[in-house]
């Protein structure tokens, strides 16, 4: 974690929609949001560093991935779990409450990150051959600016990833897009690294075969020069 092939999306605290989880170990629910923005591929280290650091809360808890990338949240005593908001399907639970456990599973793919999907990613025009635009997509919209560089990431994913990729917060905003297991930003120097940008536009999927078990996802991103 991370690996080749991951699609992330970015938690941003100024909005509530995936930043608020309540915890009750007895004595009344504690409601913990996390400092600062960050990405997904680290959101496990942040949700733990807060749960540990929170007023009010005396357990020790832990934070990490399953193998799809939802979280999977421990304490060491049975409490009281509520993710508030929309921040369940953001990080991967159908049930947004777990009563009485000391363990909190995600148990479906999250729609804040994609794993494992097949890609290339590859450098379009440069800040300067990129005009100013807005670009809308469903009812999102996202924005491309001048000084950033447009990248183009052809993708193989499944269905389901493809609707988790179109229908929520991976379809604007900022994606951090892993095309190797390297965790250093992009470069010159490190051209395995992650490419992260704003999404500029995202292609209709194409199915690679007759059952549509598998489709072809282009996405574009504004990446802004270092």
């Amino acid at each position: 974690m991370p690996s080749r092939g991951d699609i992330y999306a970015t938690v941003h605290t100024g909005i509530n929609a995936v930043n608020r989880l309540s915890v009750d170990e007895g004595g009344g629910a504690v409601v913990v949001s996390l400092p600062s923005d960050v990405t997904y591929d680290g959101v496990a280290t942040a949700w733990q560093s807060a749960l540990n650091g929170a007023g009010g809360l005396a357990n020790t808890y832990t934070v990490a991935y399953d193998s799809a990338l939802g979280l999977q949240l421990t304490s060491d005593v049975a409490v009281d779990w509520e993710w508030l908001d929309d921040a369940a399907a953001f990080y991967g639970f159908t049930s947004a409450t777990q009563a009485s456990s000391t363990t909190f599973n995600a148990d479906t793919v999250p729609e804040g990150a994609i794993a494992g999907v097949s890609m290339h990613c590859e450098p379009l025009k440069t800040g300067e051959q990129t005009r100013v635009q807005t670009y809308r997509h469903g009812r999102t919209i996202a924005v491309g600016y001048g000084r950033h560089s447009l990248w183009r990431v052809d993708a193989i994913m499944s269905a389901a990833q493809a609707d988790t990729l179109q229908g929520g917060y991976l379809s604007a905003g900022v994606l951090r897009v892993y095309q190797s297991d390297d965790t250093n930003q992009y470069s010159p120097t490190n051209p395995d690294g992650y490419v992260e940008g704003s999404v500029y536009a995202i292609s209709k999927p194409e199915p690679r075969d007759y059952a549509e078990t598998w489709l072809d996802v282009t996405i574009d991103l504004a990446v802004p020069h270092g």
